[in-house]
């Protein structure tokens, strides 16, 4: 059974900006990380601090490619939502034309 499916543009445009700055946070991460890194000095906890930050790295690298796939995703539906929308409404103009 079809159902009418609605999406607000605005909203679905927002989700998408929002995942760039959610990205752009993120990566930015790693300078945060590369300060405290120094601020620590030398020894054991320096090298604890390297250790979780290489994880983090990795770990970091597959979350940002997660958020990029999604955005990804979503940009493409927006623009089939929107070329959709244009080629009805054209359509209909045609359609209702004398």
């Amino acid at each position: 059974m079809g159902g009418v499916y609605q999406y607000d543009l605005e909203e679905l445009t927002s989700v998408s900006s929002g995942l760039a700055t959610l990205k752009a946070d993120y990566e930015n991460t790693s300078r945060s990380r590369d300060d405290a890194h120094h601020a620590l000095g030398y020894g054991d906890l320096q090298d604890a601090m390297r250790d979780f930050a290489d994880n983090w790295k990795h770990e970091r690298n597959k979350q940002l490619e997660a958020i990029e796939g999604s955005r990804t995703a979503l940009d493409g539906i927006i623009q089939s939502y929107v070329e959709y929308d244009e080629g009805s409404a054209e359509q209909l103009r045609e359609d209702c034309q004398p």
